[in-house]
């Protein structure tokens, strides 16, 4: 019965490992894409000023980065918030299954020495009643 439940944690622990990952993948995507528009809202706030309507439309593209970048920093902070939730989850997984399986050795090895000390009682018996019979 322990086994059973044992090896449902197990393959729990393995999903969650499995969404973890897929969480990991997706900041990895978010952070990406704040780096790339920081360096977009970068690069427009340096450049040759060839006339002010030029001037004027990068400063207006670069306010439009601003705002995309604060979307953007949040939606990488929901997915860092999700990820470490995610992370929680896995070592609480982890430390269940691991205590399951400490549970079981113990179990398996008092079974064992209950079954030794009924082997070693008959083979007493034996001996007593042999030593009896002579």
């Amino acid at each position: 019965m322990i086994n059973r439940f044992l090896d449902q944690q197990k393959r729990k622990l393995e999903e969650i490992g499995s969404e973890k990952q897929k969480h990991w993948q997706q900041f990895e995507l978010e952070r990406n894409r704040y780096v790339q528009l920081q360096s977009i809202h970068d690069q427009l706030g340096h450049g040759p000023e060839k006339n002010a309507l030029y001037h004027q439309n990068r400063l207006a593209m670069r306010q439009q980065l601003s705002v995309l970048l604060e979307s953007q920093e949040q939606e990488m902070a929901l997915a860092k918030l999700e990820l470490d939730q995610k992370q929680q989850q896995l070592l609480t997984q982890f430390r269940k299954v691991k205590g399951l399986e400490i549970y079981q050795k113990k179990s398996e090895k008092q079974l064992q020495t209950q079954q030794k000390r009924k082997e070693q009682h008959v083979a007493d018996d034996w001996l007593i009643q042999r030593h009896r019979g002579r």
